[in-house]
């Protein structure tokens, strides 16, 4: 969903290098390729026509010459078309260096409906609260209507992308608009004055240093269990990424006995920003449900022969011989055989699961693994989902395994899936993510004030049932 991230960690060098259109043309036919023979959802949410075109535009859109930044932008916008969140451009090493030495619009920004307000910034000029309505004289929703293509994500899910793209907003500028080192912005004020402000662009180690923010947000969560008043507990979990230092099974374990021995009668699981990593969701569901339960229906891949991948990858002859012996073939595809993932088997609720009334905070960045809890608890009526559209699919994602495909000339690689995880979700929205019962979206002084409104909207829907004695057990929505 994000591949700005890994393009901002570099050492220093700031020549771009130009290459040939004979050269570019040969990488994207090069990804096409490999798109073609190996991807597991190229027609997912595509036709294979609408596919065809995408690609041959991307083809036509090449310059006489072009720099990796223009390349990485055809690349960025041909993947996107795919409507799959997994599958992104990354830079080269080289192009790396050349964008740890830029100098970008130093704020951070946020969407609040269509609108992009700014809720960091390094320059006192910049109120915390403003809206950005042009940016060097171009109208800021244009920009975001032009820049959003260029950001992956599933099936018809805007959320998630909204989220990426106001995360990188200023590499994304960067790459796709103007690289000037002053800002003319326009700003509409929290006071709804109007104004022009000159600011300069800044690398990121300053825009870092310098930079006011929120004293509160939801990203900076750590995990963790706390008590609310009136028997509410909050279970937060801002990641399933990869963690030897915690032990996320004796967490979970040792907080839903916790959860239990205090008579707890609401929790609630605080998803929001939770981009997903390790496969989690089924051990976590397990503590929320009260039946047992598939997590996936099947993993299915385009093919089980990876020889195309050899030019561009350097898998291990190990990991080729595990995949290839763990698909057998159904019709025109392949499904892993239930024996190579715990996923495709029943699961029953744990001994401690919590079986009072569940609700569920989520917002477009919760995606892959952590989309996968909320697509279990959603199908097992188990959970009200209070906030935004989660940014990961409903019915399944890309995964569990990805390679890294590097393309010859310009160095460019893009990141690609081999399997289809399909969740055992009974939904006929086939290309949405989850979907709140009760929409909630903060304001935007309360972004700014540090103020979690969304947890306080929960409680209040706490007490306004338990003041109708209206008990509501499971998904129903009160």
């Amino acid at each position: 969903m994000i591949w700005l991230a890994v393009a901002l960690i570099a050492a220093t060098k700031a020549q771009e290098t130009m290459y040939s259109r004979a050269d570019l043309r040969q990488d994207l036919e090069a990804a096409q390729r490999v798109l073609y023979q190996v991807h597991p959802g190229l027609f997912r949410y595509q036709s294979a026509g609408s596919v065809r075109r995408s690609f041959a535009q991307a083809k036509h859109s090449i310059g006489l010459r072009m720099s990796e930044r223009g390349f990485l932008c055809v690349l960025s916008r041909m993947l996107a078309e795919i409507k799959d969140g997994h599958t992104n451009a990354v830079p080269s090493q080289e192009f790396r260096k050349v964008l740890r030495t830029q100098k970008k619009l130093p704020l951070r920004v946020r969407f609040c409906g269509t609108r992009l307000y700014v809720y960091g910034s390094a320059d006192p000029q910049v109120p915390l609260g403003a809206e950005l309505i042009a940016i060097d004289g171009h109208p800021v929703r244009q920009v975001c209507r032009n820049l959003i293509k260029m950001v992956s994500g599933d099936g018809d899910i805007l959320s998630g992308r909204k989220w990426t793209l106001a995360e990188t907003f200023p590499t994304l500028y960067w790459l796709g608009v103007e690289r000037p080192a002053r800002f003319v912005l326009r700003l509409r004020t929290p006071k709804g004055q109007v104004q022009n402000v000159r600011i300069d662009a800044l690398l990121d180690p300053d825009t870092k240093a310098r930079m006011t923010a929120p004293r509160w947000d939801p990203e900076d969560q750590t995990f963790g269990l706390r008590t609310l008043p009136e028997g509410v507990a909050v279970l937060t979990r801002p990641t399933f990424a990869p963690d030897s230092k915690f032990d996320f099974e004796s967490f979970v374990r040792t907080s839903f006995v916790e959860i239990n021995r205090k008579g707890t009668t609401d929790l609630i699981l605080d998803m929001r920003g939770n981009n997903g990593g390790m496969p989690y969701g089924p051990l976590l569901a397990s503590y929320l449900v009260d039946k047992p339960f598939q997590p996936y229906r099947s993993i299915t891949a385009r093919t089980n022969n990876l020889a195309v991948l050899r030019e561009f990858s350097s898998l291990s002859p190990k990991f080729v011989a595990d995949f290839e012996s763990g698909l057998e073939r159904r019709g025109n595809s392949f499904q892993m055989a239930a024996a190579k993932n715990p996923g495709l088997h029943a699961q029953a609720p744990s001994k401690n699961s919590f079986r009072g009334r569940l609700w569920v905070l989520i917002d477009g960045e919760v995606f892959s693994s952590a989309a996968e809890l909320c697509s279990i608890l959603k199908s097992q009526g188990r959970g009200i989902f209070v906030g935004e559209e989660t940014g990961g699919a409903y019915n399944g994602h890309a995964g569990p395994d990805f390679v890294g495909i590097k393309l010859g000339h310009a160095g460019a690689r893009f990141v690609l899936p081999l399997e289809r995880i399909n969740m055992s979700s009974n939904t006929s929205r086939d290309r949405r993510g989850i979907c709140p019962d009760y929409p909630f979206s903060p304001k935007v002084s309360d972004v700014v004030n540090g103020k979690d409104s969304e947890l306080e909207f929960v409680r209040t829907l706490i007490r306004r049932l338990d003041k109708s004695g209206n008990r509501v057990n499971s998904g129903a929505v009160p």
